[in-house]
């Protein structure tokens, strides 16, 4: 995953740089349900409800440039979409570890922008 720089997030955005960490803020609060409802789903084969989530996952993570979790998410639908279930586990826990990465990233290029905490 590349440099993340929220000065390009909010020129792409074209919004006010408070409200892009607000935005964010929402960003990790629901991928964090997200991936609790993943792992559920995936545990009892719910796998439409978790073509809605990963759908869900894409839509938030494209709109706020965070491409790694996005292109993998991106990656389980096209599966998801075909039946193709027996990877679902692991492509979940690479989009885990995508946004685990995303989410230091974008921490630490608000901190050194002293925008949160």
């Amino acid at each position: 995953m590349e440099d993340f720089h929220i000065e390009k997030v909010v020129e792409e955005i074209g919004i006010e740089i408070e409200d892009i960490i607000i935005l964010y803020e929402e960003y990790f609060k629901e991928m964090e349900e997200n991936i609790l409802l993943m792992k559920e789903l995936v545990k009892t084969k719910n796998y439409q409800a978790l073509q809605h989530v990963v759908h869900n996952i894409k839509g938030m993570s494209i709109n706020l440039s965070v491409k790694g979790v996005y292109d993998k998410a991106h990656e389980l639908d096209l599966l998801l979409k075909k039946n193709l279930v027996k990877e679902s586990s692991i492509y979940i826990n690479e989009i885990i570890n995508l946004y685990c990465i995303a989410r230091k990233m974008i921490k630490k290029s608000c901190f050194e922008n002293s925008l949160i905490k």
